[in-house]
């Protein structure tokens, strides 16, 4: 079971690094990547914090502001601190791999318990499961974006939007 969730980690850090060349990831870490982000400077975080904010839909960095500026709409950076939300492209890649992976969890959750404790019949569970597979993941959305962030966050640390670059 440890082996799987080292697998699981090395693959969320592949995703996150594989659409950054090694010129761009230099020059990234050295505050010079060319979409004007400037990297903010690591601090000491704590984990409870962070998905606390993340599950409120909060700025992993702050917590002022919702990252949300409407359905289906992620904000481009937090208007409190400047922490950039959406950055290169592929950056979604790890959330949209947060809601698939957390909606097959609830998806083998749900089909447990309603064969273990409820015992209807298999047609039934289907047809359940098939309603919980189309709604979850649209429920889930903002949620699997905040998370990402937050592991990000974790990580490596969320960059300011600098405007006058841009």
């Amino acid at each position: 079971m440890k082996h799987l969730y080292v697998c699981y980690f090395l693959t969320l850090w592949e995703l996150r690094t594989a659409y950054l060349n090694h010129s761009d990831r230099l020059r990234f870490w050295n505050n010079d990547h060319p979409s004007g982000v400037v990297k903010v400077k690591p601090e000491r975080r704590s984990i409870l914090k962070v998905l606390s904010r993340a599950l409120r839909l909060r700025c992993t960095a702050c917590g002022q502001s919702s990252i949300a500026r409407g359905p289906f709409r992620i904000r481009h950076h937090c208007p409190t601190c400047r922490s950039l939300f959406k950055r290169e492209e592929g950056f979604f890649v790890g959330a949209i791999l947060a809601n698939v992976m957390t909606t097959e969890l609830v998806i083998l959750v749900v089909c447990m318990v309603w064969l273990m404790v409820i015992g209807s019949s298999y047609e039934s569970v289907l047809a359940g499961l098939f309603v919980v597979a189309l709604l979850f993941p649209v429920a889930f959305y903002h949620h699997s974006w905040s998370l990402w962030l937050g592991f990000d966050y974790l990580i490596e640390g969320l960059p300011r939007y600098d405007k006058t670059s841009s």
